[in-house]
């Protein structure tokens, strides 16, 4: 049965190890990049704001508001107070 399966296994090395030592590292931040997240994809719906719009009130491209909707960016200072100041949220202080 192994011999079946061997045929169908990638010889390339994975990142996979890695990748799930850096996510265990860096669990804090992304627990609190997603409850944000949570925050801005509550407050565009409660505004009716598309991503677009709040990339633009942003001046920031579309896709750094695709990552920070992920939860997945590391958030500069600059973008946290650019996120409060478009959305008229406190983030800085409430995460």
């Amino acid at each position: 049965m192994k011999d079946q399966f061997l045929p169908l296994v990638s010889k390339e090395k994975t990142k996979t190890y890695q990748n799930l030592k850096s996510r265990v590292a860096n669990k804090p931040h992304l627990e609190i990049s997603q409850s944000i997240a949570l925050r801005v994809l509550d407050k565009l719906d409660e505004l009716g704001w598309s991503q677009k719009e709040l990339a633009i009130k942003m001046e920031v491209s579309p896709q750094q508001v695709s990552k920070i909707v992920r939860g997945s960016e590391n958030l500069t200072l600059e973008s946290l107070v650019k996120l409060e100041s478009a959305l008229g949220l406190e983030i800085l202080l409430n995460h």
